[in-house]
């Protein structure tokens, strides 16, 4: 007998090596200077710098490395989210219903730096309704299913909280 797996929830977390070229306080800096400039909507749009492809590299790299059943993924999008002091993100996902297509399998979230909690919605069977809880610690990331919900807490910092997020996809 063969299984076929139609859905499958996935999370994973890990952190940077302290030894990556990875430099959070220049990403932080260059993220809340395109805030500055940013007009529309939650998401900004990242001015270019070697730093975001040393992210994804390492992230995609020890993704895989560590779960060859999902190889072959590449970044589809990345993008950074800035919650001012009092301020939580939206509930959202990056399930694209009307373009399954070009939906991309997982999400990664990297925190830049601040505090709270990062809330994953898991509505998938047979673990309906329950609510995945993940400090926000600098330099950490999570990657989960693309179709979950998820949000980050209050900021309850007076500093701006930062985070990158990145789409994977096929």
């Amino acid at each position: 007998m063969k299984d076929i797996v139609l859905s499958k929830t996935f999370l994973t977390f890990g952190s940077l090596p302290k030894a990556s070229h990875v430099n959070r306080n220049l990403f932080l800096a260059l993220l809340l200077d395109d805030h500055i400039h940013h007009k529309e909507g939650p998401d900004i749009k990242l001015t270019y710098n070697k730093q975001q492809t040393w992210l994804i590299s390492y992230i995609t790299a020890k993704f895989t490395t560590e779960h060859p059943e999902y190889g072959g993924f590449h970044c589809k999008e990345l993008f950074g989210n800035v919650e001012i002091s009092g301020a939580s993100s939206l509930k959202r996902n990056h399930y694209l219903r009307h373009d399954l297509d070009n939906t991309p399998s997982f999400t990664g979230v990297y925190f830049l730096n601040g505090s709270g909690q990062l809330l994953i919605d898991n509505d998938d069977p047979p673990l309906m309704n329950r609510v995945f809880t993940a400090d926000i610690v600098p330099g950490r990331f999570l990657i989960f299913n693309s179709f979950l919900n998820y949000k980050r807490t209050i900021n309850e910092s007076n500093e701006p909280r930062a985070s990158l997020i990145i789409t994977f996809g096929r």
